[in-house]
This record gives structure tokens, sequence and C-alpha cells, in this order.
């Protein structure tokens, strides 16, 4: 239930105070409590540390060339408290129970969609997305039921499936249809024997069929959506024109990167960032989609590399690297948490409370009771235990 509460507020993007500097989040508090409510199971490897600390000097370094510096000084925070406290969280929740994790986040999926369906029945949004800034932003983190749901036999988790359908219809969402595919291809090939390629040939076979037919017999966006790309003659444009001003956001990002590569232009600038300085290219294709004032960069990747340069971009790439490479490194969720990195491809901001929340979970864990390698901290209390019972 604990994890259930937490991953639910760590959604909330849209409960929040606004400040000068940025936006103060619900769950900032809510992390906070549990951060020291949880902090005899917290703990930080010296990698864990040492990855920090690339992170936030790179940020430091990229901050003295910000466009915008105290909206860069505030995300630079901001990033520390998310590796800090909230990927501490998740870890502490995981090393309490493991399967109750995974539990915990199926129980708060559930909810949310059968709160959608609540809020989509009362009409209070046309496009559901409860707390979440848009319907993308919870497909992404809707990530840990559907991979979650993949690995079951059918015949114990098609009412999760069912409730899937539901949110895709709900929310309309193409990142939701997109992340539905990822995840079946992910969590069947992951084992790499013949039993799971079979059974996801079956899985998409059914998935395809089921569009085609709703393509046929329906108007709604996910209809049309379906309809067009199996109609199209280059299913890579027609999925560009849906994706909207994605591309060239991307491609404007592209820019910015490749004329501020060592620094970037500040963590957190890239939203207030003038087009004119950005834009170095002409794409006249899609010129009315370049005004970049306030819109993300679309790929969380290439908008770290924008704002903090290639050292930001590197930090954090080792940081994911040596997290997820350890053989004790809980499978599932580090496969959770590589589904959810494709999703960002497409969406950007990297300060999601979930994606952290899921990331601590997956990084720096260990699936026997005792660390091979114990941390600092809890040599340190060992240490002075042992001097207390030589006094």
């Amino acid at each position: 239930m604990l994890v259930a509460i937490a991953y639910f507020w760590a959604g909330a993007d849209t409960i929040a105070v606004s400040f000068p500097f940025g936006q103060l989040k619900l769950a900032t508090g809510i992390f906070l409590c549990l951060y020291f409510l949880l902090g005899r199971h917290i703990y930080y490897t010296r990698g864990e540390l040492l990855c920090v600390i690339g992170i936030v000097a790179s940020c430091i370094f990229s901050s003295l060339y910000s466009v915008e510096p105290s909206r860069s000084i505030a995300y630079t925070f901001l990033l520390l408290f998310n590796i800090v406290c909230v990927a501490s969280v998740g870890k502490a929740l995981f090393s309490l129970s493991p399967e109750g994790f995974k539990a915990g986040l199926v129980l708060c999926a559930r909810a949310q969609i059968l709160a959608g369906i609540l809020i989509a029945a009362l009409g209070l949004q046309a496009r559901v997305s409860l707390f979440f800034y848009e319907p993308s932003f919870w497909a992404i983190a809707l990530t840990p039921y559907l991979y979650i749901t993949a690995k079951k036999h059918i015949a114990v988790s098609w009412p999760d499936w069912i409730l899937i359908l539901m949110a895709v219809q709900i929310t309309m969402s193409a990142n939701l249809m997109l992340l539905v595919l990822v995840t079946i291809i992910v969590s069947n090939l992951s084992s790499l024997s013949i039993k799971s390629v079979v059974r996801m040939g079956i899985f998409l076979t059914i998935m395809g069929i089921g569009l085609g037919l709703y393509a046929q017999i329906s108007d709604d966006l996910v209809a049309v959506t379906v309809r067009r790309i199996l109609e199209s003659d280059n299913v890579f444009q027609q999925c560009v024109e849906r994706g909207g001003n994605r591309y060239p956001r991307m491609l404007v990002a592209l820019d910015v990167f490749q004329n501020n590569v060592i620094h970037g232009i500040g963590p957190g600038a890239y939203a207030s960032f003038d087009k004119a300085e950005a834009i170095r290219n002409s794409y006249p294709d899609f010129f009315p989609y370049h005004n970049i004032a306030h819109s993300p960069a679309t790929n969380v990747f290439i908008e770290m590399a924008a704002e903090g340069g290639i050292l930001l971009l590197l930090s954090f790439l080792c940081y994911l690297f040596c997290g997820l490479r350890g053989k004790a490194t809980d499978a599932t969720l580090r496969n959770i948490v590589v589904v959810m990195l494709i999703g960002l491809l497409l969406e950007s901001s990297m300060q999601r409370s979930y994606f952290w929340l899921l990331l601590g979970a997956a990084s720096f864990t260990y699936s026997g009771d005792q660390p091979k390698t114990e941390s600092w901290r809890v040599r340190r209390r060992r240490a002075i235990r042992k001097k207390l019972l030589e006094v």
C-alpha cells in the first residue's frame, strides 16, 4: 500500500505551488516524509555517490553558461533531490519487500485506471490524464503495469488487459499504444526462448487483428491513427505526422546541442531559450512548429545534452550503466526501466518522480538479504556499534 501511495503521488505533476524559480510539487513533501520514515533502510554505495557527484558537478559547470542561471540552479537542486531522496525511497521500499514493491505498482495502476474511467464517465476530462501534465506522461508511468501484465499468462492477466484497453480508450494516447507494443516485445524476448517468441507472435497477431477491426468500426482518435498507419505508403512519415511537432522539436534540440556541445545552455533552461539563438539551420517543412518557447525537446536524452552538454549526458549514462549492470539487480525492474526510457525518447524532462522511484529500486539493489559490498553508511554504523561494545 505504501508503494502504491508513493507511486500515485509521484505522478501528481499538476498539484504544485508556483515560485519564480519553478514549481514545488506536493510529491516533494510526501517523499521527504517517506525519506525520514525509511531512513534506517537507506544507504548509498561508493559507486552511486561518485555518479551523483559527477552529475551535480556537470550541472554546476553548465549553470555557469546558462541563459537563465536561477532556473538552472533550481533544476540542479531538484535533480539532486530526485537522485538522493526519491531514488533512495524507491530503493528502501524495494529492499523491504521486492514482491510487495511490484504488487504496489500494479495496485496503483489499477486504481489510477479505475479513477480515470470514473473521470471519463463524468466528462471531467476529454482525454483523461488524472494529475499528470498530459496522457502521454501517464502512459509512461503505466510502464510497470504493462510489463508485469505482459509477463503473466493470458488466462491469469485478462482482467488487466481489459483495464489496459480501457486506459487506451480514455487517454487516446499513441504513446500508450506504442508502450503496449514495446512491453510485449521486451517481456517476451527477455527470456530468448522459442516459447516466448511464439507467445509474442500470438500476442502481436491478436493485437493487430483487434486494432484493424476497431479502426473499421470507430472514428475516434485511436481508430483514425491506426487506420492512417495501415493505409499509409510511408509508415514513418505517418508516425511523424501523428506526433505533431515532436520531430521538429527534436531537430531544434539537436541544433542547440551541436552549437553548445561542451556546456549546453544550462540545466532546465531549454524552454526559455530564444528561438532565434537556438536555430542555426532552416527546416521549411516544419517551420510553423519551431516556436520552442515553453516547449520541451521531446527526447529526454537530447534535451539533457542540449541543456547540460556532453558532460551531463555522459554522467547520467554512467549512472544508468553502473546502476543497472549488476548481476544481482532485479531483472523485472531493470527491464521496466529500459522500457520507460524508450518511452522517454518521445517525452522529455528528466524530472519525473515516478522515473526516479523506479530507477532507485532497479539500481544499486541486491537480490540477496545483504549486499555483497557494504555501503559506507553500513560500515560506519557497524564500526560505531563495535566501539560502543568495547567500551
